[in-house]
C-alpha cells in the first residue's frame, strides 16, 4: 500500500530551501550537526520556541515563520486595562504589556455563527453583527457564569429553550437564571449544552471596508 504523505509539522525545510541552503549549511549557521536539522524538519525533534529563536537569528527572519500557517503566533501589544467603573488605566510607554495569540486555536474550533437581527441583543450587540460561538458538547456551564453564551436546555415547565445571554447561578442545583440583553431573564433553565462566545464581527457604520455584508 502506498504510504500517504503527511503535512509537515513546521516550515524549517521550506524556508531553508527558499534561501538556497543545504541542511549542512543551515546547521553550520545554527551551530549544530546537520542530522539535528534533519530531525527538526521531520518533526523528530520538537520545534520549541528556543529552536525557533536560534533558527530565526541564524537566518535573520522572524522566528515564528517556522510554524505552519495554521499555528502562527501573533503578538498583541496592550495599551492598558479597563478597570471597574469603566476607568482606563494606561500602561507606561517604557513598560509594554504583550500577549501572544495562537491564531490557529480559533480556526481549530468547531464553530457556529449567528446573525443579530435588529435590536434583539441591544445594547451589547447591534443589527447585523455576527457572533461566533464554540460548539462543544462537554462544556461545564458553571465555568461560564456571567459570560455571554448560547445555551440549549429545558425550563421548569419542561419546554425546550435556546437562549442567548449571561448564565447566573440559582439556589436550585443544576439550574441557572439567564440574563438576556433587551429582554426579560429566563428563570431556572437546566442547561444541556452551552456554546461560549469566542468572536464578534461588528457591523461598524464608519468602517465600510470591514462592514458585514450578506452574500
Amino acid at each position: 500500500m502506498k504510504k500517504l504523505k503527511t503535512a509537515p509539522t513546521n516550515r524549517v525545510a521550506e524556508i531553508r530551501k527558499r534561501m538556497g541552503l543545504t541542511q549542512s549549511q543551515l546547521a553550520e549557521k545554527v551551530g549544530v550537526h546537520w542530522i539535528t536539522i534533519s530531525k527538526l524538519e521531520r518533526g523528530q525533534i520538537q520545534l520549541t520556541e528556543e529552536w525557533r529563536v536560534r533558527l530565526g537569528e541564524a537566518l535573520s527572519v522572524d522566528h515564528d515563520l517556522f510554524l505552519p500557517a495554521n499555528r502562527r503566533l501573533t503578538t498583541i501589544e496592550i495599551a492598558g486595562e479597563i478597570m471597574p467603573g469603566g476607568i482606563v488605566q494606561m500602561y507606561e510607554d517604557d513598560d509594554p504589556h504583550t500577549f501572544t495569540v495562537h491564531n490557529g486555536a480559533f480556526h481549530a474550533l468547531n464553530k457556529v455563527w449567528y446573525y443579530v437581527n435588529s435590536d434583539a441583543l441591544a445594547p451589547i450587540f447591534q443589527d447585523e453583527d455576527l457572533l461566533c460561538f464554540a460548539r462543544n458538547d462537554d462544556v461545564d456551564p458553571i465555568k461560564y457564569v456571567n459570560r455571554f453564551s448560547m445555551m440549549l436546555g429545558e425550563d421548569e415547565t419542561g419546554a425546550d429553550r435556546q437562549v442567548f445571554g449571561y448564565p447566573h447561578l440559582t439556589s436550585k442545583a443544576d439550574y441557572y437564571t439567564i440574563l438576556v440583553p433587551n429582554g426579560p431573564p429566563v428563570m431556572n433553565l437546566r442547561i444541556d449544552f452551552l456554546f461560549p462566545l469566542v468572536a464578534v464581527f461588528y457591523n461598524h457604520p464608519d468602517l465600510d471596508d470591514y462592514a458585514v455584508e450578506p452574500n
